[in-house]
Formats: structure tokens, sequence, C-alpha cells
């Protein structure tokens, strides 16, 4: 088994799991009386809050360390890497056309319009 279909093995392992204790609190809330549904709820709130910031907290740990522990190729798609040490020269042909008033702002690469 390759690690892509282990990680989605473990996804899918995580929300089965996550769907079965939401649905046994929902049955746990609905056969208990309004006051005691309503502790339970509470206290249901509390473990999720929890547990959502201990996520966000690893995740937010795990990316630090990806981004400043490894190499552009290694990072995610999207994520920019680190500044290239020389500017790169290409050619860009682009072509437009504008009718009225309109205004039209092409760029092969970076661009200030406006001194903004």
């Amino acid at each position: 088994m390759t690690a892509r279909w282990r990680d989605r093995l473990g996804v899918v392992l995580a929300i089965l799991v996550v769907g079965l204790v939401v649905a046994g609190a929902g049955v746990l809330v609905a056969v208990a009386e309004l006051e005691n549904a309503d502790k339970i709820a509470s206290v249901i709130g509390a473990a999720a809050g929890v547990l959502g910031l201990g996520v966000s907290g690893a995740s937010a740990v795990r990316a630090r360390r990806l981004h400043a522990g490894s190499s552009p190729a290694a990072l995610s798609e999207g994520e920019p890497g680190p500044p290239a040490a020389a500017p790169v020269t290409r050619d860009v042909l682009m072509q437009a056309e504008a009718t009225d008033d309109a205004r039209i702002y092409q760029s092969g690469g970076d661009m200030t319009i406006n001194d903004r």
C-alpha cells in the first residue's frame, strides 16, 4: 500500500470515527431530559473547542517546520518558495484590445499601477 493510500485511509477512518461520535452524542442528547441534554451539550462543546485549539496549534507548528526546514521542492503547491537570487529575464507576448474608456493593464511580471 502506498503512502498516499495510507493517508486517504487515515482520513476516511477519522471521518467515520468523528461521524460516529457526533451521531452518538446526538442520540444521547435526544433521549436525555432537557436539563441533562443542556449539560451534555455544554461538555461536548467545550471538548470540541479544546480539540479544535489543539489541532490548529499542531497544524501551525507543522506548517512552520515544513516552511522553515524544507527545500522549495518539498513545499506544497501554491506556497511561494524563497526569492530568486537574480532577476529572471523572459520574453512575453501579450495582446489586448479596449473599447470606449477602458484601461488595460498587462504585465509579464511585477507591476506597479498608480504608485501603489
